[in-house]
C-alpha cells in the first residue's frame, strides 16, 4: 500500500475548523487518511477529484488546504507562487530551515494551530497571501 510521508497529524478539531472556514480540496491525501471530503491522491483513486496535484494548475480551484509530504514544502511554496485562490499549507515550525526566505518573499501570514500536542511536529499554518 503506498502512502504519504507526514510527520504529523490533524486533529479532528481542526478538520472542523478548516471544512467550515473553506469549501477545501485536500492536495495530499490518499483515501485511507483523507480528513476532507474533498481530495487528491499521489496516484489512481477512484474517489479522489484529481491525481497527482504538483502536476496540475491549482487554479482549477479557489481554495485549496496541502499538508505535503516531507519532502514536498520547497515545490508547494514555489507553486503558490502562481496560485490565485486562497490557500491553507500545514507545515512544521522550522525557524532556521531554507524556507523561510521564501515564505517572507511570499508574504505569507503565518497562524499558530490551537494545539500543537495533537498536530505534533506541525506546529503553524501558513495561510496564503490571498486568504485576506
Amino acid at each position: 500500500m503506498r502512502g504519504l510521508n507526514h510527520q504529523g497529524s490533524r486533529s479532528p478539531q481542526i478538520n472542523q475548523v478548516m471544512l467550515a472556514i473553506f469549501r477545501l480540496i485536500d492536495l495530499f491525501a490518499t483515501s485511507d487518511n483523507k480528513k476532507l471530503p474533498r481530495y487528491m491522491a499521489p496516484y489512481e483513486d477512484p474517489l479522489a477529484e484529481a491525481v497527482d496535484a504538483m502536476s496540475l494548475d491549482w487554479n482549477g480551484w479557489t481554495c485549496i488546504y496541502l499538508f505535503p509530504p516531507t519532502n514536498l514544502p520547497l515545490k508547494v511554496l514555489n507553486k503558490l507562487r502562481s496560485f490565485q485562490g486562497t490557500a491553507a499549507l500545514m507545515a512544521p515550525k522550522w525557524p532556521t530551515s531554507n524556507l523561510v526566505p521564501l515564505v517572507l518573499e511570499l508574504n505569507l501570514r503565518l497562524v499558530p494551530l490551537p494545539d500543537p500536542v495533537q498536530t505534533q511536529q506541525c506546529e503553524e499554518t501558513v495561510i496564503h497571501k490571498n486568504a485576506y
